[in-house]
């Protein structure tokens, strides 16, 4: 036999029974009911990072359209390289934004992210810096925009509140 829950008499159930079938049904999403929950420093830096990596995402295809000569074989070392961390940042990305719906090792992964996002730039800085200059101009901006994302990383790890 099937109980419909609007057929149940209203003493039947608790109040706090009551409350998560509030929450249950309320139809909001889980990331907007997490991210409101948090302070306005985290949702300004998680806005800052979800718009900088939309950018990212929309132009990674026309990163890796610069013209290299086939002769070249540092500058096609270092576009393979470049695929590659970007690849790696995407996935540590993504694993973040799981990790905080799921509300379980949000930290953790966006401990990993800063530390790639970290050493990537300053492997860039002292070993690629000449190859970037010479590249496309969307690789120099989101080179030099990188510090930006940096320290929203960091506002976001020192402002998470786990709820």
């Amino acid at each position: 036999m099937v109980i419909n829950l609007s057929d149940l008499k209203p003493d039947i159930l608790s109040d706090e029974e009551l409350l998560e079938l509030g929450k249950i049904n309320s139809g909001r999403n889980a990331i907007v009911v997490r991210f409101l929950e948090q302070n306005l420093k985290f949702r300004y830096a998680g806005l800052f990072v979800a718009c900088y990596a939309s950018i990212l995402f929309i132009a990674s295809p026309f990163l890796f359209d610069s013209e290299i000569s086939s002769t070249d074989i540092i500058a096609n070392s270092y576009h393979e390289l470049f695929i590659a961390r970007l690849l790696i940042v995407f996935m540590l990305g993504a694993g973040t934004l799981i990790s905080f719906i799921d509300g379980r090792f949000f930290k953790g992964f966006l401990l990993s992210l800063i530390i790639v996002v970290g050493n990537y730039s300053i492997d860039m800085f002292y070993f690629y810096h000449e190859y970037l200059t010479q590249s496309a101009v969307a690789f120099e901006f989101f080179y030099y925009t990188r510090p930006l994302v940096f320290v929203a990383l960091l506002v976001l790890y020192f402002n998470y509140n786990k709820s």
